[in-house]
């Protein structure tokens, strides 16, 4: 991603990207690195602050030598509704920064799904618990979701997003195998969901 310079007065700061987002499993806290330097003359005093107390830095004060650099560990606990949030950057006398921070949650990742077809030892990966649908997170290569019970496809799904949203509130209580094809290799991978 480029680098973003932007100029409070005589100060530069630079930020590698001008947008942070978190990403994870429902129920998992997902951390994320800001890269930020200071490419002014002057040393830089920063102040982060977010109105959303659920979003923690490693450091709330940084100061900032000419040409240093520093990472900036984010992180938020991730929930089942998706969130936009704003982090704001401080420095005496300057405009304030706002640099918005999305947090996105999935029911399932990759790591939810095996290569093993599942059997009845299987164990389940997610329970639904009511819900009307579920999030799968994907930045691999399956594009084709089928959803089978006792052996038969009950329904298939395209995987086209990284979020991909799937609809279940009308399929009846029980276990269901989730199969994810790659469509160029053929390679399936599967996870147990109970409806609940």
């Amino acid at each position: 991603t480029d680098s973003h310079l932007l100029y409070w007065s005589n100060l530069k700061l630079k930020l590698k990207r001008n947008n942070i987002s978190l990403y994870g499993k429902i129920g998992d806290r997902s951390e994320t690195i800001f890269p930020i330097a200071n490419n002014g003359t002057d040393t830089l005093l920063l102040r982060l602050t977010c109105k959303d107390f659920s979003i923690r830095f490693s450091e709330k004060r940084l100061r900032l030598a000419p040409g240093e650099k520093k990472d900036i560990h984010i992180s938020s606990l991730v929930t089942r509704k998706s969130k936009i949030t704003v982090l704001h950057l401080n420095s005496p006398g300057e405009r304030q920064i706002h640099i918005p921070i999305e947090v996105e949650g999935s029911d399932l990742n990759t790591n939810s799904f095996s290569s093993t077809p599942p059997d009845e030892s299987s164990s389940i990966a997610l329970e639904t618990e009511g819900r009307e649908s579920i999030t799968i997170q994907l930045e691999s290569d399956e594009k084709l979701l089928k959803i089978k019970q006792s052996g038969k496809v009950i329904k298939n799904y395209p995987l086209s997003k990284i979020f991909n949203p799937i609809p279940i509130h009308d399929l009846p209580n029980g276990k269901y195998v989730f199969e994810i094809s790659n469509l160029s290799t053929g390679k399936k991978r599967y996870c147990v969901v109970l409806k609940n």
